[in-house]
């Protein structure tokens, strides 16, 4: 798996430097560390694969994480590594009511993480 072959990780990885796959940096107070830790995550620790969903299901949500940027990069983690049981929430980021995500980003990641689970129902 390639996280970078898709384009990703460039989009994420806003930090110059090392890349960080300590998972303590998923509870930074800066999101930029939030942000590259996960791609990390993704692209260079599979063993960690479940502690980054499970970060990435909390950094999902706008009312608790406030960059749209961690935003978004949780959901295209989550839809990168095919979460089968965050499609919902997944979902919810585009769909028009209180947990619609404000960010036009966001929601754009939302439709291409979705498009990863593949298969007609998908959007």
């Amino acid at each position: 798996m390639d996280f970078a072959r898709h384009g990703i990780a460039a989009l994420l990885l806003s930090v110059a430097g090392c890349c960080s796959t300590d998972p303590a940096l998923l509870s930074s107070p800066d999101p930029d560390d939030r942000r590259e830790t996960l791609a990390c995550i993704v692209e260079d620790a599979p063993d960690l694969h479940k502690t980054a969903i499970t970060h990435a299901r909390r950094l999902m949500n706008f009312s608790t994480e406030p960059d749209a940027g961690v935003r978004g990069t949780a959901v295209r983690v989550l839809g990168f590594l095919k979460v089968q049981d965050a499609r919902l929430a997944i979902t919810e980021v585009l769909a028009a009511g209180p947990r619609q995500d404000p960010s036009p980003a966001v929601r754009v990641a939302a439709v291409l993480a979705l498009r990863r689970f593949g298969g007609p129902d998908t959007i």
